[in-house]
């Protein structure tokens, strides 16, 4: 995980236009909570699981009520192996700071950010509009390509927060670019967290065939074909961070278990809720690369990553990824 860099200088972009304001208003002022207008984008059903028809095809995961329940579970297993912790890069408490959630999914980040800032003003994007119907005043959320020239009509953001975008974005290195052009020169911040989705073990007690090393493998593979990588690779992605202009680049790395099995207290509740993020979504992680680029039935899908599961439900296995 890169916790957090920070803006080096002013870029002049050019006009930006508009995009989708899905909130209907956006009154930091206003007490009590606002309303999201319904999305006018559909949804598409595949292998029993529904998708995105917005820009179809290119986001490769569901955004059903299944999938609000994993992306919400991981939310709560990223907080617990932060130590309860919602951010690592600084906010200036002086003033009244603006933070971008880039792919905000449920938007539970930004909401909780929202509701923990409430002088601040947090606008998060997405592909898919899958919000909660109610927001906080000091909150609204977007449709937008984070891929495309960004379309948000400003500039000089004090935080740009990126979670769990590995397998969403081909181009990094525009990404970062983008995100350069976007902070508050000289003290804007991106905090860029991810998992790495290559199963480790320290003690030897995960096999080297282990099903789930054979499915992350698998997984990453046909992630390499689409264009847009699951595997992490740290320093890339320092690399690519720099080239774009960002200073200050810092890194933080969290081993968080399959599970909650014996070991440091502190490293239970996070892998529990780990483990239940997997158990929820593996399903979903895997259906769309497998059945597409594989050509794997929904069945034959099922059968390896229930294998999965039970594997690592077994707290004998010490497996970990880190974060």
């Amino acid at each position: 995980m890169a916790p957090w860099a920070k803006a080096a200088f002013d870029l002049i972009g050019g006009t930006d236009n508009n995009p989708r304001n899905i909130m209907s208003t956006y009154n930091p002022t206003s007490p009590g909570s606002q309303s999201v207008e319904a999305p006018v984008t559909g949804e598409y059903l595949e292998n029993g699981r529904y998708y995105p028809s917005y820009k179809r095809g290119q986001y490769m995961f569901p955004c059903d009520e299944e999938e609000r329940d994993r992306l919400d579970v991981f939310h709560r297993m990223y907080f617990e192996a932060r130590k309860g912790h919602l951010h690592s890069a600084p906010l200036a408490r002086d003033r009244q700071v603006r933070i971008l959630d880039a792919g905000t999914g449920t938007g539970i980040w930004a909401i909780q950010m929202a509701d923990t800032y409430q002088n601040a003003l947090l606008t998060g994007t997405d592909l898919t509009m899958m919000q909660p119907n109610l927001i906080p005043a000091n909150a609204r959320f977007l449709q937008s390509d984070m891929e495309a020239p960004w379309s948000l009509g400003e500039t000089g953001w004090d935080m740009i927060h990126v979670r769990a975008m590995m397998g969403s974005i081909a181009r990094w290195d525009q990404f970062y670019h983008e995100v350069t052009r976007h902070l508050l020169p000289g003290e804007g911040r991106l905090e860029h967290v991810e998992i790495d989705w290559t199963p480790r073990c320290d003690d030897g007690t995960l096999a080297e065939n282990a099903a789930v090393r054979t499915w992350a493998h698998e997984l990453m593979g046909v992630m390499d074909e689409t264009g847009r990588p699951m595997r992490f690779d740290p320093p890339r992605q320092r690399q690519l961070m720099a080239e774009a202009g960002l200073v200050d680049i810092t890194e933080e790395i969290i081993k968080v278990p399959f599970n909650g099995w014996e070991g440091d207290l502190a490293d239970r509740p996070a892998g529990r809720f780990f483990f239940l993020g997997l158990k929820k979504g593996i399903e979903a992680l895997s259906l769309a690369p497998f059945c597409r680029y594989k050509r794997m039935s929904p069945e034959e899908v099922k059968a390896v990553t229930d294998k999965v599961i039970s594997e690592v439900s077994l707290r004998r296995n010490h497996g970990y990824c880190n974060l």
